[in-house]
């Protein structure tokens, strides 16, 4: 089974998933004298209290509630969140909502949040060309936008010259997902009992990534050649003979990119986080590696949002609402320096990324290092223009459909006999 998602399993609100359309919702007067909230307890002191502070700063007179609920009782409280968003008895806004809602993209379609374009739309030089591309398009086909991610999570991978020369690679070049399939082939044709990345993180891009868009309905993407080279590269990188070989322990995981860092061990790509250079720079940097983002079969850079927003469309508060969504999306990369949906932020993250790391001799943990030049930020600030964002926020259809791989990949069934059955799941799926 795959681990690269952690899932809250909790009960699904039948009302949400059966509609087909728009629900019948009552009019509510809108009062914009209080503000409910509602996120995990882990995302309120990460993410949420700073801007809740200058919310109270910047508005005084409005009071402001955080419903939180407990990392560990998302289970329980699932139910009571979807029947009181659903009874207009719930938050003004919901933050962080794929670690509670179970099926966010037919809460949106059933009417259950509000449009955002039109409030977008009324900011003073707004343009959907300052936001990452796909950030007004998650669950959505036109115009509307009911869902708002916050911030994004972008990986990119180092590749070691010595392995680049042995593999007769340039990672430079790379243009798609193929070539990373064609790379971790290659890999394996050299050291066939390494793994190209690592045990504990092996290379994979989700379905919507690969071409799935659960708003289109797009299910033939599944008997491409895209998915089912990334699901042949997967098997072949976590299940070798048939059992898996994940494991979620970090000081092995640590253990393990030490080797690859220090050039003990073979390794198609070392992770590292875009506003966290220090292990590319360990590697040598530029002089010693090339770095490659996660591309997808379109030749656009995949990232995730994790942190999915909306607000109630039955809320008696959306200007303040909308007002509080405004400051989360600039104060999150202040408080955590992690990327955002906004180009502008994300410039201003690089600007001070390249200040600090573009210096003749640089210092990690302790160790003095060559400090890297402009060609990587070069690199980095291009990857920002070819940015798409994807959202897993339908637990139900995910789950599915790790599970019904979950034969490919023990070699119990051939991969168009899982697939097929994942069809026919996702037919019933839309029906309902």
């Amino acid at each position: 089974m795959k681990s690269k998602r952690i899932f809250f399993a909790f009960l699904f609100f039948a009302a949400a998933s059966g509609c087909g359309g728009k629900q019948n919702l009552r009019e509510v007067q809108q009062s914009n004298e209080a503000l409910k909230i509602c996120c995990l307890e882990s995302d309120q002191s990460l993410y949420v209290a700073a801007s809740v502070l200058r919310f109270q700063q910047t508005y005084p007179e409005v009071e402001v509630e955080v419903s939180v609920i407990p990392d560990d009782n998302a289970q329980e409280e699932s139910e009571r969140l979807e029947t009181e968003l659903m009874g207009g008895n719930g938050a003004d806004i919901y933050l962080g909502m794929e670690n509670y809602f179970r099926d966010i993209y037919k809460i949106q379609k059933a009417g259950y949040f509000e449009n955002l374009m039109p409030w977008f739309r009324e900011l003073e030089n707004f343009s959907e060309e300052n936001y990452v591309n796909g950030t007004f398009d998650l669950y959505e086909t036109g115009d509307a936008c009911c869902v708002m991610p916050t911030y994004i999570s972008s990986l990119a991978w180092a590749c070691p010259e010595t392995v680049q020369e042995t593999l007769d690679l340039k990672v430079a070049s790379w243009e798609n997902t193929e070539d990373i399939l064609d790379a971790i082939d290659r890999f394996y044709a050299v050291w066939p009992e390494e793994t190209p990345f690592s045990k504990g993180a092996p290379f994979y891009l989700e379905p919507c990534m690969m071409g799935f868009r659960i708003s289109q309905e797009n299910v033939e993407v599944f008997d491409g050649e895209g998915i089912r080279g990334m699901e042949a590269a997967y098997k072949r990188q976590v299940y070798p003979h048939g059992e898996s070989t994940f494991h979620m322990d970090y000081e092995r995981y640590l253990q393990e990119m030490e080797a690859a860092i220090c050039g003990t061990r073979p390794c198609l790509g070392v992770p590292f986080g875009i506003a966290y250079l220090d292990e590319y720079i360990r590697m040598g940097g530029e002089e010693h590696a090339d770095v490659f983002p996660a591309l997808t079969p379109e030749g656009k850079i995949g990232t995730l949002c994790t942190f999915q927003n909306a607000i109630a469309s039955q809320s008696p508060n959306k200007e303040n609402a909308f007002h509080f969504l405004q400051m989360l999306l600039e104060d999150n990369w202040k408080n955590t320096a992690v990327e955002t949906v906004r180009k502008d932020i994300n410039r201003e993250l690089l600007e001070g990324l390249e200040m600090q790391y573009t210096r003749e001799q640089v210092t990690v943990n302790g160790e003095v290092y060559p400090g890297l030049t402009e060609k990587t930020f070069s690199t980095l600030k291009k990857w920002e223009e070819q940015k798409e964002i994807y959202a897993l926020g339908v637990t139900e259809i995910n789950e599915k459909y790790d599970n019904v791989m979950e034969a490919f990949y023990t070699d119990e069934k051939e991969y168009e006999e899982c697939i097929e059955e994942y069809k026919d799941y996702l037919k019933i799926y839309y029906s309902e």
